[in-house]
């Protein structure tokens, strides 16, 4: 990541951020402070203020007074952001230490650390809260993963019913390295689908119309699962349930 310095000097909301990112960063070597001292540490938190500050969310933050960068989005950038320059132990830590205050499970590290999703969760602010790990008997087969359809298709106007199943099949193309680690055994909860017919389709809540979106939902997304798993040559299909709400 490259920053501009220019971009800073005109504007302090971005300094401060910036300079709250290089604080969060020293406190994940608070256990082992030499593992921290890099000259580039204060570069590396303007890089990840500058990136979030002009990201989709930051974007829409802006015409608010202040700068309101959701703070489960910013941490993920950051520990990201250690990853990838190769200061994992750091990035575990940081992510570990602050990620239970924003309800982040130190599970959801397979999906910040992981190759083919972070590109996805890096844009798509939104999707950082979409998408959780859960631990429950369905989790004893394997991963299992709970996805926020409320969270993902909020922005969709009504009646634009072909952008789900585009999205969709995106993101279940996305989400499929999160059960490379189990060969493909494991769940995906599909919450919230109500929220979806009710609100893009016009479908009444509790509706026969609303049921049998929901079930083509999963088949949907059954079908796509079912192609990763040929392409990534799983043993195992993981299951696709509606978890309700």
């Amino acid at each position: 990541m490259i920053w501009n310095d220019s971009s800073f000097a005109s504007n302090p909301d971005l300094e401060m951020l910036a300079t709250h990112i290089a604080s969060e960063i020293r406190s994940a070597g608070s256990e082992n402070p030499e593992s921290l001292e890099m000259p580039d540490g204060n570069e590396l938190a303007r890089s990840v203020a500058e990136f979030v500050f002009h990201s989709e969310a930051s974007e829409r933050a802006r015409h608010s007074p202040g700068i309101l960068i959701p703070s489960d989005y910013l941490l993920i950038m950051t520990c990201r952001a250690l990853w990838a320059i190769g200061r994992e132990d750091a990035a575990r830590t940081l992510l570990r230490n602050k990620g239970p205050e924003l309800n982040i499970a130190e599970s959801y590290a397979d999906a910040v650390f992981g190759k083919g999703l972070f590109p996805c969760l890096g844009m798509h602010s939104a999707l950082v809260r979409a998408l959780r790990p859960s631990s429950s008997p369905w989790s004893m087969n394997g991963p299992y993963w709970i996805l926020n359809l409320r969270a993902v298709f909020s922005f969709l106007d009504a009646g634009l019913e072909l952008a789900i199943w585009r999205i969709l099949h995106a993101l279940t193309k996305q989400l499929s390295v999160l059960w490379d680690v189990s060969n493909g055994k494991g769940t995906l909860g599909l919450n919230d689908s109500h929220y979806v017919s009710a609100n893009v389709l016009g479908f009444p809540r509790k509706s026969k119309q609303g049921r049998q979106f929901t079930a083509e939902l999963i088949r949907y997304c059954e079908q796509d699962l079912m192609t990763a798993a040929d392409e990534r040559k799983w043993q195992s299909t993981p299951m696709v349930m509606d978890v309700g709400a």
